[in-house]
């Protein structure tokens, strides 16, 4: 008796050696860092087990499996990958296996991060005892089962339960006493798991634009003038190559050459056979009797990878919640992967995995900025500096004092300041002069003072004209602040994003979405037509994606007005993700193949293709455009004011003029009235020395 106990004993360590030395070399194997495991409880085996994987430089914490096993605690880790082994060749009760592997799947414990190891005695037995719920490409649990001292090690994964996919065992490799640990399938996780054998995965995607005679995977892929599911059919492009890269199937055409000897031509028919490499016996008879001896059947066959194991779902209807439709159909598991670019929210991420961000999105607010439409009365200065200005004043009264210095000889000219100034101003002003001259000097005072004038008179147009050409365009701040204050009248295509952009906690927008709120509802949204129409007339800001109204922008806007084209953004440039449901199994694969998609190009090549092209603005040319009556409005100021100057100094004069007249005329009546008093006088004088003169003779 105490000879057999001797045997057991020493099969039982040699069974727990077998079993230390496949558990060191696995994970010595798989480079993990650290170590979890539940053991049979021998104290002996834990000790060997810690001692060993220590040596290897790698940590470990071995447990005995018991129902009060903490797994979420035991199991946990968030950045490192953690190596998991479980020993069921000895007596360990079924419920505690099944709990641990129940709990591992709530957990979300079978993802890239948890190695396992499982070693049993049997196959049969430990897949009975599997929750492959939680299952997918990435699973990594190997289970080893025991013959005598020798191991068989087999790859177990699910690509999607609840998508019907089924368990999948693969020999991975051997374990014996003499060779150690062989692993043949070598290949990476992915590419030997690639094939979902056309598993129905369910993608969807807001689609509101389909025609009703046309499929949506034809619609999706079809480019038109119309854009409003450009983020869709871009999103479904770059899946598509996802699913050519990771989710083909076999198919097979046979290709079909009919000799016939009159006339001498052929032709091609084309039968596919799904699944199958080989044309079948059936189908070469079929061929054999339907065509006589008289033709000769060449064929050949070429297989290709095919799928359409996408199930497209498309939603036109955006419901009142803010997530959305599409996040919430994927936080209820009614859809799989979420093809159609959405923003990131924080509400979103507590319902969704973002597999990554693809999309270039930006949204703005669009109209024209015109030269200023202030009256600016420095417009009559501007094409002179201040320098250049005092310059030719200075020059001017220089021109005075000489005209008056040489007209001083003319005898038909009267050599006063004003003549000379009027001389002044009429040459500048290009316009004739109202004295001829005689002297030689004055001849040369008077040719250098037009030469002077024409100068002036030249380079001031020239200045003008420049100016006008030149003219900045009083470009707004791109600054929702700013938009705020520009008191423009603003209108918005209603889209599905909107709502959530303006809840954003950026103060910039916080502070546009309260000048928002005031706007009334019936003039808040406009068409894409109408609103880029009334982009048009300056004063006007309409918000919409670019890649929607840039098309419509070339074909209405003129040339002028693409290069007056101003944006605000309301959105930054930022790139938005594709999702996926909550630890989806299809997570990892699908970022692979878009980060695939990303690191080859194929990602901005389908960018570029489904976004629109900014209007071209040609800086280098000059548009010719009228004068506004607000740029004429200086010269139109001088002209006034210069009419109101002459009115009232005409009424002046007409004062004066008259005051005058009236004195005059009160004069020249007194002076009747004092003539004709003397008139009296004298006569009465000498009527009194007639008098005198009469009575002298009669006496």
């Amino acid at each position: 008796m105490n000879l057999g106990n001797f045997f057991y004993l020493q099969l039982i360590v040699v069974s727990y050696a077998n079993s230390i030395d496949i558990i060191r070399e696995y994970f010595v194997f798989k480079n993990v860092s650290r170590v979890a495991g539940f053991s049979c409880g021998e104290v002996e085996s834990d000790y060997q087990i810690t001692k060993i994987l220590n040596e290897a430089d790698i940590g470990v914490s071995v447990n005995q499996l018991k129902s009060t096993t903490d797994v979420s605690r035991f199991l946990h880790t968030k950045y490192t990958k953690l190596g998991i082994f479980l020993d069921l060749q000895c007596w360990i009760a079924n419920k505690d296996v099944i709990k641990l592997l129940d709990e591992a799947s709530v957990y979300k414990m079978f993802d890239h991060l948890h190695q396992w190891l499982i070693l049993a005695n049997n196959m049969d037995s430990i897949i009975e005892y599997l929750n492959d719920t939680t299952f997918s490409i990435i699973t990594d649990l190997v289970i080893a089962v025991s013959d005598d001292d020798n191991y068989t090690l087999y790859d177990v994964y699910n690509h999607c339960k609840r998508c019907g996919g089924l368990l999948n065992v693969t020999k991975l490799g051997s374990w014996t006493k003499d060779d150690g640990l062989k692993i043949v399938l070598e290949t990476n996780i992915f590419h030997r798991r690639w094939n979902f054998h056309k598993m129905k995965i369910r993608t969807v995607g807001f689609v509101i634009d389909r025609p009703k005679d046309k499929n949506v995977r034809e619609y999706l892929v079809e480019r038109t003038n119309k854009r409003f599911d450009t983020w869709s059919q871009f999103g479904w492009s770059v899946m598509m190559h996802v699913e050519e890269m990771f989710n083909m199937s076999y198919v097979c055409f046979l290709y079909l050459k009919i000799y016939n000897q009159l006339p001498p031509e052929y032709f091609l028919f084309e039968l596919y056979i799904i699944y199958n490499n080989l044309i079948s016996p059936p189908v070469v008879e079929l061929i054999r009797d339907t065509y006589t001896s008289s033709v000769v059947v060449l064929y050949s066959i070429s297989c290709y990878f095919f799928s359409y194991s996408f199930e497209i779902i498309e939603v036109s209807h955006w419901s009142n919640d803010t997530n959305g439709p599409l996040i919430v159909g994927l936080k209820n598991g009614i859809y799989d992967i979420l093809f159609y670019p959405s923003i990131i929210t924080h509400s979103r991420l507590d319902d969704a995995d973002v597999i990554l961000q693809v999309w270039p999105l930006r949204t703005c607010f669009m109209f024209r900025t015109v030269p200023a439409i202030k009256v600016d009365i420095n417009l009559l200065f501007r094409p002179f500096t201040a320098n250049a200005w005092y310059l030719i004043i200075l020059l001017t009264l220089i021109i005075i004092f000489t005209l008056w210095i040489t007209m001083e000889p003319e005898k038909d000219v009267d050599p006063d300041y004003g003549i000379t100034v009027f001389i002044t101003i009429a040459a500048l002003c290009q316009q004739g002069l109202p004295f001829l001259n005689k002297l030689f000097a004055t001849r040369i005072a008077f040719l250098q003072t037009m030469i002077f004038g024409l100068l002036v008179y030249n380079y001031y147009s020239a200045a003008i004209v420049s100016s006008r050409l030149n003219v900045p365009l009083n470009k707004m701040n791109d600054s929702l602040y700013s938009l705020v204050n520009s008191k423009l009248k603003l209108s918005a295509f209603k889209n599905v994003y909107l709502d959530i952009v303006l809840q954003s906690t950026a103060p910039d927008i916080q502070y546009f979405a309260k000048h928002w709120n005031t706007i009334p509802n019936d003039k808040k949204f406009l068409s894409l037509d109408d609103g880029v129409q009334r982009i048009t007339t300056p004063g006007y800001a309409y918000h919409a994606d670019p890649m929607n109204a840039y098309p419509l922008i070339e074909r209405v806007f003129d040339k002028e007005m693409i290069c007056q084209l101003t944006e605000v953004q309301l959105v930054r440039p930022s790139l938005i993700p594709f999702w996926t449901t909550r630890n989806s199994p299809f997570q990892e694969i699908s970022k692979i193949g878009v980060i695939r998609m990303y690191t080859a190009g194929i990602q901005r090549r389908e960018s570029i293709r489904w976004n629109s092209r900014t209007p071209y603005c040609n800086k280098d040319k000059r548009y010719v455009s009228s004068v506004t009556i607000r740029e004429a409005t200086p010269i139109i100021f001088v002209l006034v004011i210069g009419i109101i100057v002459s009115v009232l100094i005409c009424l002046i004069e007409i004062i004066i003029f008259r005051t005058l007249r009236r004195k005059q005329e009160e004069t020249i009546r007194l002076q009747s009235q004092v003539d004709k008093y003397d008139r009296k006088i004298i006569l009465l004088e000498n009527t009194h020395k007639l008098q005198t003169r009469t009575l002298v003779t009669n006496a």
